[in-house]
């Protein structure tokens, strides 16, 4: 009954934190689990509390890797989030997922702060030396 009352055009997203014991919230597993049960069009594994480090310091890299798999082979897209810098984007864009969330890296000053081009740009850039040289679209290993 609850799916009938959101617009059938609303994309259906299954929010996992990283960081799920400072959440008090299910398990990433126990999230997935759930969104491959329902009608979720999308699995974003972010970080609850942005104090507590980025997304690859709060769940260990083997844990997303299997997450970001199980979810994929199943038809589930997959975004990555929680506080990433370069090196977290990185790390994220050489897992594949379908996309990676990066509020706070193109904000000015903090994630609450107004967009800034010239972080836009940087992002362009960063994203750029991810694609391999002969323009095939696949990242490179960071």
């Amino acid at each position: 009954a609850f799916f009938e009352t959101i617009p059938a055009q609303t994309a259906r997203v299954a929010v996992a934190y990283a960081d799920y014991m400072t959440a008090q919230s299910p398990s990433p597993e126990d999230v997935l689990r759930a969104a491959l049960n329902s009608r979720f069009q999308f699995f974003l594994i972010d970080t609850f509390s942005k104090s507590a480090g980025h997304l690859f310091e709060t769940l260990t890299l083997p844990r997303i890797v299997h997450l970001v798999e199980k979810a994929q082979t199943a038809g589930l897209p997959v975004a990555l989030a929680g506080s990433l810098g370069k090196t977290g984007i990185r790390l994220a864009a050489s897992l594949r997922p379908n996309l990676i969330a990066v509020r706070g890296f193109v904000c000015r000053g903090d994630r609450n702060g107004s967009i800034d081009p010239q972080k836009i740009s940087a992002l362009r850039e960063l994203l750029a030396s991810l694609q391999t040289p002969a323009g095939s679209g696949q990242p490179q290993s960071p």
